[in-house]
């Protein structure tokens, strides 16, 4: 269960933006990460912790100018996933 995400929805290009991803597992298995950035596909994971509540951070620098959904998955150990993303304007 996602809940909570922040972050900017308005950067520079070549700006670093920080997400935090709050989420738990009601089942109390463990948690990994992922994102798709929405710029080049790029994909960055982060290792699964053993704990039931989690906060993931990512940071990432959009290249160019553009609107970009960046798409955060969230796997418990059985496989469940859920999804959460944000909007982000990225200026010149």
């Amino acid at each position: 269960v996602v809940s909570g995400i922040s972050g900017p929805s308005v950067l520079r290009v070549g700006e670093t933006g920080t997400w935090k991803i709050t989420a738990g597992d009601p089942e109390q298995g463990t948690l990994s990460y992922s994102v798709v950035w929405g710029d080049e596909g790029s994909l960055a994971k982060r290792a699964p912790q053993a704990i039931v509540a989690q906060t993931a951070t990512f940071t990432h620098v959009y290249s160019t100018a553009g609107n970009f959904n960046p798409t955060f998955t969230i796997t418990d150990s059985g496989g469940l996933t859920a999804q959460t993303s944000i909007s982000v304007i990225v200026n010149l």
